[in-house]
């Protein structure tokens, strides 16, 4: 077995939000709007968090997660002020 001596790199970890969920998948990151997304596919929430603002919205869908696919035809109509 061949050891290698090398630096282990230090990623920053930031929680996104205080929802907890059951089943946690498909994070998805907006650039334009600077939004995390992701599914409880259990719940059957959409979980959206603003990285500029940490504003934490969820939303209930429908649908069971694991069949959705995050675009933007498919996110939450945003009002626009």
């Amino acid at each position: 077995m061949t050891v290698i001596d090398a630096p282990v790199e230090e990623v920053p970890v930031h929680v996104l939000g205080e929802a907890r969920c059951h089943l946690g998948e498909g994070p998805a990151y907006d650039a334009a709007s600077d939004t995390a997304w992701w599914f409880d596919i259990l719940e059957k929430r959409l979980h959206e968090v603003r990285l500029t603002d940490g504003a934490v919205r969820l939303h209930t869908v429908p649908f069971n997660g694991e069949r959705a696919r995050l675009r933007r035809r498919y996110a939450p109509t945003r009002r626009r002020r």
